[in-house]
């Protein structure tokens, strides 16, 4: 069975969130008007409007989890989704894994940490450092843009 011809691998697809998911949809709609086969791919609990046929939203049930091993887990399972139905083209949209191109739409995790901790202390930067959420999210930056040089 032939899967969709481009996959878009997304943390969330409501547009009212932000312009990831905007930018994101309005691409899922310009392919679909060409007539191409377009999944979005998104965590079943962070859905959005429906798209306009051929295009498809895709729910991905994921477990309940604390945040780092919530993201590591949608960073994975979004792509073995994709795969499952043989998508051809997988596009990670954020800091996701698996996609075949890496489209990290809101900028790096370093350049984002940088930018909240300009002009703050030390002590802000210390803690910073120590979220587990940054130690998740700078692994998966890390390995999505391994793939890509590959």
């Amino acid at each position: 069975m032939s899967g969709p011809e481009i996959a878009l691998l997304v943390e969330g697809f409501d547009p009212a969130r932000g312009g990831t998911e905007r930018a994101v949809r309005a691409l899922a709609e310009a392919w679909a008007s060409e007539g191409r086969a377009v999944s979005v791919y998104t965590p079943a609990s962070r859905l959005g409007p429906e798209l306009p046929a051929p295009a498809r939203q895709v729910p991905v049930a994921l477990r309940d989890l604390p945040r780092p091993l919530w993201a590591r887990s949608a960073a994975r399972q979004l792509a073995r989704a994709a795969r499952a139905d043989n998508a051809r083209h997988l596009i990670a949209c954020g800091k996701l894994l698996g996609g075949d191109l890496y489209w990290p739409h809101g900028g790096s995790q370093a350049a984002t940490r940088a930018a909240s901790l300009e002009g703050r202390g030390r002590w802000a930067r210390l803690g910073r450092r120590l979220r587990v959420s940054e130690w998740a999210y700078n692994g998966i930056e890390r390995r999505s843009a391994a793939a890509c040089r590959a």
